[in-house]
């Protein structure tokens, strides 16, 4: 949005399922502070002239977002799908009853749509969609060249996590490939979430880690590092956006978005360290910075034409 160069308010409508549960008595609880959290709810048709949806979880079906799509259904507000994929569960389709609401919108409020992989595009074939490196590579305001493999930064990831874990057997399998890593190289623990701080806390007593409960945090600390390695996607993303080479765990589906982001990509049972050591490091980052600028400006000129966000 800043390099189109429009001028904006951000406003969030908050569904992540671990802050508003999709649960009855949960909402008739909460129904008189809806506003607790700070975020839109849905409640003023004057407050929202465009709607965004970036590569959520939850993009296409779910509760959470049936309000969302109903208010953008009644109230004609114009929209579009960026950086969409399939998600974790792999290849989809939208035929059925439970896409009614995404097909309307797609059929009356929807502008343009890109997606982040072949399972997405296939799906979606008939709204004319556009295959596009997530936009995560976009994330940092800021690149470098990186020159030498010196710090490894390894994403953290717990495996009890309601949400968003890696399953026992490849938590095991990430904690033996992440003690032989830094017993060759010096690196540090990133962790996305509070959850993944403790485990890590716990697993690596003596590890430099990291952790920050504010997003904007997150690209000092993985600038911090020269290759980035784990089961994140967006870790990846981010990584891949400052002009890190990164190794990338494809442990479920969502892996499939790392082509966007240069990924080196491994399966779990594979030997992290090789793939570390492999990484010419400098070629590599120099590719991944011509790699986002040519993507942003194809992005940019894309945006700009099809929708209607750049109108004066």
């Amino acid at each position: 949005m800043d390099a189109l160069g429009v001028k904006y308010n951000r406003l969030l409508y908050n569904r992540h399922p671990m802050i508003t549960p999709n649960r009855l008595s949960k909402r008739l609880l909460f129904r008189r502070s809806w506003h607790a959290d700070n975020s839109f709810h849905l409640d003023d048709q004057a407050a929202v002239d465009y709607m965004v949806i970036a590569g959520s979880p939850e993009w296409r079906i779910g509760g959470r977002m049936e309000a969302l799509f109903r208010f953008v259904i009644g109230n004609r507000v114009p929209c579009a799908f960026l950086a969409v994929g399939a998600g974790s569960g792999g290849a989809f389709n939208v035929d059925g009853r439970d896409h009614r609401l995404l097909r309307a919108v797609l059929d009356s409020s929807c502008e343009l749509v890109t997606v982040r992989d072949k399972a997405a595009e296939s799906a979606l074939s008939g709204y004319d969609p556009h295959l596009l490196p997530c936009t995560a590579l976009f994330a940092s305001r800021t690149q470098r060249l990186r020159i030498a493999p010196g710090v490894v930064g390894l994403v953290f990831q717990n495996c009890t996590q309601r949400f968003n874990s890696v399953t026992p057997a490849t938590y095991e399998y990430l904690l033996f490939q992440y003690r032989r890593i830094m017993a060759q190289y010096p690196c540090v623990l990133i962790c996305h979430t509070c959850a993944d701080f403790i485990a890590a806390r716990r697993a690596f007593p003596d590890a430099d880690t990291r952790y920050s409960a504010l997003a904007e945090d997150y690209e000092a600390i993985f600038d911090a590092c020269d290759i980035v390695v784990g089961p994140r996607v967006h870790g990846s993303g981010l990584a891949a956006s400052l002009g890190i080479p990164n190794v990338l765990l494809q442990h479920c589906a969502r892996g499939l978005t790392g082509w966007g982001f240069l990924s080196v990509t491994a399966r779990p049972g594979d030997d992290l360290l090789a793939l570390v050591d492999r990484i010419e490091v400098k070629s590599h980052s120099e590719r991944l910075l011509e790699w986002k600028r040519s993507w942003l400006e194809r992005t940019v000129d894309l945006v700009r034409e099809r929708t209607s966000l750049c109108a004066e």
